[in-house]
């Protein structure tokens, strides 16, 4: 029986204007996840016969990964389906000020827990996109993206064809 890996791309940089380059924390989780893959596969009962990587828009960790795994990772293949949603918009439609960058640094610089606060406002923007009752305000509905999400799986395993498979997503599509 296949085994399919849903694997969080690593940290992202929080706070930096550009967020999908990975931190030197994410840097770190991309070579220990790689050096396990090869621990993994030394010690496993059946070890991967094909280790197909498949990843959205985030390419960084392949690298990583097969930096950590040595030889015999197979060449990422890249999979738009498992692309991250559009987070930045999400926020923005649910705290519109916050489209104004130094207002959002503002606002975080004012709090006594900023992360805190940006998770907060995270979880409460995808709860709002979640609720079906503003679908019309988003390029990509909740229901699209989940309906995108499924379909890049199911392309995966379809792929896959039995083998063992390595799903490299960001935050959103591995949730």
């Amino acid at each position: 029986m296949a085994t399919i890996y849903l694997v969080r791309h690593g940290q992202a940089s929080f706070g930096a204007e550009d967020y999908d380059r990975l931190s030197q924390i994410g840097w770190q989780q991309g070579r220990v996840l790689g050096r396990a893959l090869k621990c993994s596969q030394a010690t496993a009962a059946k070890p991967l016969a094909v280790l197909a990587v498949r990843c959205g828009v985030i390419e960084k960790p392949w690298r990583l990964w097969a930096r950590g795994f040595g030889d015999g990772l197979r060449t990422m293949q890249v999979a738009s389906g498992f692309d991250e949603f559009d987070h930045v918009a999400l926020i923005h439609r649910h705290r519109p000020q916050w489209k104004d960058h130094s207002v959002m640094a503002r606002d975080l610089a004012a709090s006594i827990a900023p992360a805190k606060n940006v998770s907060n406002g995270i979880f409460a923007a995808v709860q709002r996109w979640a609720s079906g009752g503003f679908d019309h305000e988003y390029a990509e509905s909740w229901p699209g993206f989940k309906t995108r999400i499924l379909a890049a799986l199911d392309e995966a395993v379809s792929c896959a064809a039995g083998k063992d498979l390595l799903v490299a997503t960001s935050g959103g599509p591995s949730q």
